[in-house]
């Protein structure tokens, strides 16, 4: 069996720079998504994360912020104490749990306490990376072979 390769000759063939513009605008996408992800996890927080992407080279793209609070709650804490004048409403009903990306009603109630040092039980990594990466993993070849696609036809 012989195989032959040969160039298109009409030009209908994109160029290779018209495939790595594809190319990039899939990732791009990819990333895009990535983004959406973040924002489920937060989205009914007051105090909301900014969510950047950066462009680090052809194809390469990474998501991430640098809010304080998400990276507390993506990333657990331990327990730790706490020391000052505090004032705080005595129970905390969690946005979010463990395993999921998608964030709930929730947060402060009950009566107000005043301390001066508590004993935080720390808090459960939700790891928010991991899970956006485990969503889309099965969804990036679909994403930049519809982008793909597109320069080709």
């Amino acid at each position: 069996m012989q195989i032959k390769l040969e160039a298109f000759s009409d030009g209908s063939f994109p160029s290779e720079r018209e495939l790595r513009r594809a190319l990039d605008k899939g990732i791009r996408k990819a990333a895009e998504r990535a983004r959406q992800n973040f924002r489920r996890g937060t989205r009914t927080w007051q105090d909301q994360p900014d969510f950047r992407i950066e462009q680090l080279g052809d194809a390469d793209y990474v998501v991430g912020t640098d809010h304080q609070a998400y990276k507390f709650v993506s990333g657990g804490t331990r327990p730790h104490r706490i020391t000052g004048n505090l004032a705080f409403q005595e129970n905390y009903a969690a946005k979010t749990i463990p395993g999921s990306m998608d964030a709930r009603s929730g947060g402060p109630y009950g009566p107000s306490v005043y301390a001066s040092t508590v004993e935080h039980p720390g808090v459960e990594a939700r790891n928010f990376p991991e899970l956006n990466i485990a969503d889309l993993e099965p969804r990036i070849a679909s994403i930049v072979g519809d982008a793909l696609d597109d320069a080709l036809s």
